[in-house]
């Protein structure tokens, strides 16, 4: 006679079987490790860096306006009646 086997335990086990081979599948697929995008976003950045560093003519600053004063440049505040 054979073993007895619980049915319940062989498909719940079966079934981890395949969703983690499903998921080993995914990561050769999709997946990068975290480390390998940060390593990519940090060489482009560096990259960029370069670039912008071998530039002949940088672009000018775009020239800062003050602050909105309704046109009153050298006048003082009239206090208010309390």
């Amino acid at each position: 006679m054979g073993d007895l086997v619980n049915l319940k335990r062989y498909r719940k086990g079966r079934a981890r079987q395949e969703a983690a081979a499903k998921a080993e599948a995914n990561r050769l697929h999709f997946g990068r490790s975290g480390t390998d995008r940060r390593s990519t976003a940090a060489e482009a950045e560096r990259m960029q860096r370069q670039l912008e560093g071998k530039r002949l003519q940088r672009e000018a600053p775009e020239e800062t306006k003050p602050a909105a004063d309704h046109g009153r440049q050298d006048e003082e505040k009239p206090e208010r009646g309390r």
